[in-house]
């Protein structure tokens, strides 16, 4: 099931950089046995891929916002990383399988479930400043879908 999303990646700056909207989907890996990808889909560019992640058990994924929001820092990407759903439901559905995945992993590798108390001391500092700058982003798109809509006001697939 696909779900339409924003993608924002932290620039060096502190700032989120908005990198498009597209369709989120859990992908099998073609390279790691039983490894699953988020991939994101751009709706504006032909198709092309807006966001590749590997989900990691060592990750710490967080939900932010109003329930519309997760988060990570990806180490393969070397960058903090967000995705802002359109639809409450889809940021659910997105959720429970990435902490599925996890759990999964974790128990075959094991590896801490949650990543909850194996961050690093300045990964917890990024994650407050992250919590800040996304909450910024959530209001912006609560102001934003009051005026007409932050993503076009097409439904998800």
């Amino acid at each position: 099931m696909q779900h339409r999303v924003k993608v924002y990646n932290l620039a060096q700056d502190g700032s989120w950089e908005d990198q498009g909207v597209g369709h989120v989907i859990l992908q099998d890996s073609a390279t790691e046995g039983g490894a699953r990808n988020l991939l994101v889909v751009s709706e504006a560019d032909g198709g092309s891929p807006l966001l590749l992640s590997r989900v990691l058990p060592s990750n710490t994924y967080q939900r932010q916002g109003e329930g519309t929001i997760i988060t990570w820092s990806d180490p393969e990407l070397r960058n903090d990383v967000a995705i802002s759903f359109q639809h409450e439901e889809g940021c659910e559905h997105i959720w429970n399988e990435i902490q599925a995945l996890r759990g999964e992993a974790a128990a075959a590798y094991g590896a801490p479930e949650n990543g909850e108390g194996s961050q690093p001391q300045g990964q917890q500092g990024r994650q407050q400043q992250m919590q800040g700058m996304i909450d910024e982003v959530a209001m912006e798109r609560d102001a934003s879908d009051k005026q007409g809509g932050a993503m076009g006001g097409q439904g998800e697939d």
